[in-house]
């Protein structure tokens, strides 16, 4: 994505890991690393329990809680015209309430109308670790002076706009659909040597997908 938007002339920031610094500045783009205070939160997180869903949700709201005042710094610095980030690790429902700017949530997974779980079981006071997400939760909205969002609107991360990248009957949610979602395709170029692949010699065996979700990551760009 970057690299299409630099070749149009957009200055593009992005913000992610320093692994990736080398990748970002060949597109063009200009990296932004993590400080020393996120970096040591992505290390420290311990969960408070083992619950497979509300433990993602922990995690996505404490690290929303930890980077985003990180994210408003850069902002405040550059006046950029549209931020993207990650469904997942990108505190879009936080974000669209505090910028002025839109924001673009980008789905490297498959986007949700909904969550996983039964509404009952998101009611105060199902679980211990469910409370906790709630705690986080209120104190966010707190300090930024928003609007609570539900956690199914945290967990779906619904931005002004949306990227999938599937198309919309692969994606498989009939409460995701356009022009609320755009269905662009795959985020990857597609290598030439596979274009005319053949495979007819699979014979009767079942052939699966496998798709790979890439890390969690921020681009800011202005339009020139």
């Amino acid at each position: 994505m970057p690299k299409k938007l630099t070749e149009r002339g957009n200055l593009v920031s992005y913000f992610c890991f320093e692994s990736f610094s080398e990748q970002v500045t060949k597109m063009g783009a200009k990296w932004i690393g993590f400080s020393n205070k996120s970096d040591l939160f992505l290390k420290e997180y311990r969960p408070t329990d083992r619950h497979p869903f509300f433990m993602l949700m922990e995690y996505m709201l404490l690290y929303d809680e930890a980077v985003l005042p990180e994210i408003l710094d850069i902002v405040k610095k550059d006046q950029y015209d549209i931020i993207i980030c990650d469904s997942y690790f990108g505190g879009a429902c936080f974000l669209k309430q505090i910028v002025k700017v839109p924001v673009v949530c980008s789905h490297s997974s498959f986007a949700m109308s909904k969550t996983p779980v039964p509404e009952w079981m998101l009611v105060p006071g199902f679980h211990p670790q469910l409370d906790h997400c709630y705690q986080i939760l209120k104190r966010i909205c707190e300090s930024y002076n928003i609007k609570e969002p539900s956690l199914e609107q945290v967990f779906t991360s619904k931005g002004d706009f949306n990227i999938v990248y599937t198309t919309q009957d692969f994606n498989g949610d009939d409460g995701v659909y356009e022009p609320d979602y755009l269905f662009v395709g795959p985020s990857i170029d597609r290598l030439r040597e596979a274009d005319d692949l053949d495979l007819s010699m699979t014979g009767d065996r079942k052939l699966i997908y496998i798709y790979i979700a890439r890390k969690c990551e921020y681009s800011f760009f202005r339009f020139l």
